[in-house]
């Protein structure tokens, strides 16, 4: 009563047993929860609240595992579902493709080996069981007689039908799995194989895998010159690897040292006598080759004679016994081939000499680099210009290797 008539403008009334009553009432309530809490012990209203809630996420999560196991399970059924399926697929397209392989390889045996095709299939391709899709292996095995099937060719068949069957097999995968990059290289395929089956290696190569590009590399000569024979020129080149140089890599018979090399080391300053007699030897050695030149070689008695003497005797031989004369001009073509037959020409700085009073000019090596040149383009067809030529047995002057016309010089002089 008083606390509702009392204004603002008044003393404030006294409070005291107010406080009095709200500590008495707080005491009460604290001792009335303090008896129920003991008297219900751990089993309060909050912690079994707390626990219900619990269950009840637990039940909730329950519901969704159970249902995403559905799910999965049903996922997984689709997906083994799938594998089979895919799994067949491979299973049978690598059927399929190792019968074409299979068969392929069986027809190159044949063929290489002087086979009747029609006689039965001897190689065979055959899948392991059991294994994965992605881990197939491939065996190879050969039906050897009625009693002998599915047999390892190690235990049966030679070294050259066994090696006949890996190259079979080898040219086979490549015709099937590599029609992007059409390339074949085989080296020494030949070396377990008599004549008759060289033979038919070359022939089945150049049947059976036209549309290839094929290097084929062997140390056999006999082999290289039936490949020669039996192989057209208009669709193969033969090389031929004289040696191996650390410098340089594989030097080929055909091999040409270029003259814009030499013209570069010139034009700098260096000296090139090696590179020269090189070339020298190169030319006059292709030159009397295609003139058909017989070359002597003489013992070699004295200590400054090399190759390019004996090939420039005989061509000069071969010249003058057939009245071919070169143009003469003063200072220049006259002296090359004579100064090569003396022997008076050294390689300049390339090899050792023994005479302290020889010296080495630059200018030296140009003015014979331009002779040696002079002389050489001197060697061309007057009518179509090229500088190959032949000398069939049935002739005796050279003619151009294209137009066939008899070899002559542009001008012709007698010597004095």
């Amino acid at each position: 009563a008083e606390l509702k008539s009392w204004e603002p403008a008044l003393p404030l009334p006294n409070s005291g047993f107010l406080l009095q009553a709200m500590v008495s009432i707080r005491e009460s309530l604290t001792n009335a929860r303090e008896r129920l809490e003991n008297q219900q012990g751990e089993n309060t209203y909050a912690q079994a609240k707390n626990i219900a809630d619990q269950l009840i996420q637990v039940r909730k999560d329950l519901t969704r595992i159970y249902r995403t196991k559905e799910e999965l399970q049903k996922l997984n059924a689709d997906l083994v579902k799938q594998t089979n399926g895919i799994e067949t697929a491979i299973n049978e397209h690598n059927e399929e493709l190792l019968s074409k392989l299979e068969h392929d390889v069986d027809s190159l045996y044949k063929k290489i080996q002087g086979v009747p095709q029609d006689e039965p299939s001897l190689v065979r391709l055959q899948l392991a069981e059991g294994n994965a899709a992605n881990q197939q292996q491939v065996s190879l095995v050969v039906d050897y007689s009625e009693n002998r099937k599915s047999v390892a060719p190690s235990g049966y068949l030679s070294d050259s039908q066994i090696h006949t069957v890996a190259l079979s097999l080898r040219l086979a995968a490549i015709r099937k799995f590599n029609s992007g990059a059409p390339i074949i290289v085989l080296d020494d395929v030949v070396t377990s194989y008599d004549a008759d089956h060289r033979k038919t290696i070359a022939s089945t190569l150049a049947e059976e895998f036209q549309g290839f590009q094929i290097v084929l590399v062997t140390h056999d000569e006999q082999f290289f010159n039936l490949l020669q024979d039996h192989l057209p020129a208009a669709t193969w080149l033969f090389r031929r690897i004289t040696h191996i140089d650390s410098s340089f890599g594989p030097v080929f018979s055909d091999h040409r040292t270029p003259d814009e090399v030499i013209q570069r080391k010139l034009d700098g300053g260096d000296l090139v006598g090696e590179e020269m007699r090189k070339s020298q030897e190169e030319w006059l050695l292709t030159i009397c080759r295609d003139f058909g030149v017989e070359v002597a070689i003489r013992p070699i008695d004295k200590p400054y004679q090399y190759d390019r003497s004996e090939l420039a005797t005989a061509l000069a031989r071969f010249l003058k016994s057939h009245s071919l004369v070169a143009p003469i001009v003063p200072g220049m073509s006259n002296q090359f081939l004579s100064s090569l037959q003396r022997g008076v020409v050294e390689n300049f700085a390339s090899h050792f000499s023994n005479n302290p009073y020889r010296s080495v000019s630059s200018g030296d090596e140009l003015a014979r680099w331009k002779e040696y040149r002079f002389f050489r383009d001197l060697f061309v067809c007057l009518d179509c210009g090229r500088n190959r030529f032949k000398r069939p047995r049935e002739i005796s002057k050279p003619v151009c290797a294209k137009c066939e016309k008899p070899f002559e010089f542009k001008v012709a002089n007698s010597t004095k």
